[in-house]
């Protein structure tokens, strides 16, 4: 899917709003990672040197004069504020889902660790929401009408991404290319599920998605896992299939 015009509109709008002091802008979400919808979101990052209300008040303006059918959802921070609270902000959405539209991306380079902490923390997520699903016999319906696609296989692909990214080092930002760097035949599976979704095209059901999927998040975390102990050097599985790379920096990904 195209990006919807409202992107490059925004973008010149708050450059010319805010000129020099416009740090990067940053494309992010569904948009940036090629896998939107129809009713997707906007999402956009737009770091400034630093933030006020009436800056805030500034980029609400911008917002209510584009026209469009999608929301835009515009995150407002400075480059400052992001690296004080860096624990608070996914530093790998930055680097690897992130396309920057303007400016430069100032933040620390992305570490191999930084990696496997996302995968792992999206992973446990994703398998929690799946055992709570399945614990709580939750609706076919409720999940067909949303919940399955956007609490279990959205987040799930972020973690997919990240897991293949790390044994692979090269990022697989669209559904096409996650396909085929996915690490098992249920994993690819899934990708193909959540395509389908995507395009209103899946007619299985919901409820063994969810089984899948829990099986597929429990392998996921068992290899981020294993690589970790391979990067900390106290194991040497042989067994389980995971790659490994050097533990270097990665740069920003730009389209």
């Amino acid at each position: 899917m195209p990006l919807p015009d409202a992107v490059p509109r925004f973008r010149d709008a708050a450059v010319a709003a805010f000129g020099g002091r416009v740090q990067c802008l940053l494309l992010t979400g569904s948009h940036a990672r090629g896998d939107a919808h129809a009713s997707s979101d906007i999402d956009m990052w737009l770091l400034l040197d630093e933030v006020s209300p009436c800056d805030l008040r500034r980029v609400a303006e911008i917002i209510a004069s584009i026209p469009s059918h999608c929301e835009l959802n515009i995150q407002c921070i400075s480059t400052a504020e992001m690296q004080m609270a860096r624990g608070a902000f996914e530093p790998v959405q930055f680097h690897l889902d992130g396309i920057v539209l303007h400016g430069d991306l100032s933040l620390p380079p992305l570490t191999d660790e930084d990696v496997r902490g996302a995968a792992a923390r999206i992973g446990a997520e994703v398998l929690m929401g799946c055992r709570h699903y399945i614990t709580a016999r939750e609706a076919e319906a409720a999940l067909a009408d949303g919940k399955l696609r956007t609490w279990v296989l959205k987040p799930l692909m972020w973690a997919l991404r990240y897991e293949a990214y790390g044994r692979l080092g090269e990022y697989p930002r669209h559904l096409t290319t996650l396909h085929d760097a996915a690490f098992s035949p249920d994993a690819q599976a899934l990708v193909q599920t959540y395509g389908q979704m995507l395009l209103d095209g899946f007619e299985g059901v919901c409820l063994r998605v969810v089984d899948q999927a829990e099986a597929v998040a429990r392998d996921l975390l068992r290899r981020v896992h294993i690589g970790q102990m391979r990067a900390d050097g106290t194991d040497r599985p042989s067994s389980d299939g995971c790659g490994e790379h050097d533990n270097g920096a990665r740069a920003p990904v730009r389209p």
